[in-house]
């Protein structure tokens, strides 16, 4: 009777890919906080991509979920 919601029922990734994404989007922002960041401008890049790369993969399950209504054609 109940409808079961929770993350687990409809996320498209297993609980270790999503720990995987999460630790990989901390990490990055830690690093781009920090010294170590402001002295290599090369880990820099690389931090923002992957920050940009994992926070993209573990929000676009959510965002296609709340767009789904508006990306299907009614007739």
């Amino acid at each position: 009777m109940s409808k079961d919601t929770s993350a687990n029922s409809t996320s498209v990734y297993t609980l270790p890919e999503r720990i995987i994404l999460t630790v990989a989007i901390v990490l990055s922002v830690w690093w781009l906080l920090t010294h170590m960041g402001c002295a290599h401008p090369i880990g820099n890049l690389i931090a923002v991509i992957v920050y940009l790369f994992s926070a993209t993969m573990l929000a676009l399950p959510w965002v296609m979920r709340k767009l789904e209504p508006y990306l299907t054609e009614e007739e």
